[in-house]
């Protein structure tokens, strides 16, 4: 991944608000679509503040360890997957 980016942020405008449930609802003005996350979901778009994607990943992937007993492995790749969709929902963009 890293090889054809390097950085990841949020894309302009997006807003976010908490829900019931612990659920978090994104929100881009210029697409005019709501997109429900989770807590991990939530705590991953907030590391998209410009760090490195691999950073990215890889925090992801401790956060996410905590919680199950995959391996940590299995989970950056579930991260890269999660980071994916958001781009092409247009909530991050890759520099």
């Amino acid at each position: 991944m890293s090889q054809h980016f390097t950085t990841v942020r949020h894309a302009e405008g997006v807003r976010c608000r908490t829900e019931e449930g612990g659920n978090f609802l994104l929100y881009h003005p210029k697409t005019d679509q709501l997109h429900i996350v989770s807590n991990n979901g939530k705590a991953i778009f907030d590391q998209c503040d410009g760090k490195e994607i691999d950073d990215v990943v890889h925090l992801g992937g401790k956060l996410l360890a905590q919680e199950t007993d995959q391996e940590e492995e299995t989970l950056r790749s579930s991260v890269l997957v999660f980071l994916q969709e958001l781009n092409k929902r247009n909530l991050i963009e890759f520099e």
